[in-house]
């Protein structure tokens, strides 16, 4: 807790460089009390195959499950934000998000704290000549798992810069 104010404070590992010489320090943050209070009508599920959030939304939906809305948080697990501890309840018991996740538990400040998150990759100054998927896909592979390579990179515009989205563990 933060004595001068009463807000509870958080953590996170920073890393800059290349993964080797990577050196975790803790940056404290701020808790957002709003996001407190939302976390207590929220369950955090993990996927058990690959879904994106507009599949899951729509299967969900011709369930004829309302009251709930998804949100991806990193990785295979999602958000799941219901619009009262009421619809929480009833569908978290009814078994129907079997379907879908392989473990569902409700919200708590320790569960929204995730072991691996999704991040854009910004890459500079690659050749013209090595511009190619698989180059890409190692330039970055050292921070995580590479999950997607940004359409404008695979098909230029620009030699500016390249995108690619990978999921990690070190950021």
């Amino acid at each position: 807790m933060n004595a001068e104010d009463g807000r509870q404070k958080s953590g996170a590992d920073v890393a800059k460089g290349p993964p080797e010489s990577h050196v975790p320090r803790c940056v404290e943050g701020v808790e957002m009390e709003d996001f407190v209070v939302v976390l207590q009508h929220c369950s955090i599920g993990w996927c058990r195959s690959p879904i994106s959030n507009s599949c899951l939304v729509e299967e969900i939906r011709l369930e004829e499950i309302s009251g709930v809305h998804v949100m991806r948080l990193a990785g295979s697990s999602v958000l799941l934000i219901f619009d009262s501890v009421e619809v929480q309840q009833q569908v978290m018991h009814s078994g129907v998000l079997d379907r879908w996740f392989s473990r569902v538990v409700e919200s708590s400040l320790e569960d929204s704290v995730l072991d691996c998150r999704r991040v854009w990759v910004s890459v500079f100054g690659t050749p013209v000549h090595a511009w190619s998927h698989d180059n890409f896909e190692r330039l970055v592979s050292d921070w995580g798992l590479v999950i997607l390579i940004e359409e404008d990179t695979l098909g230029p515009l620009s030699f500016e810069r390249g995108r690619v989205l990978i999921e990690t563990t070190v950021i």
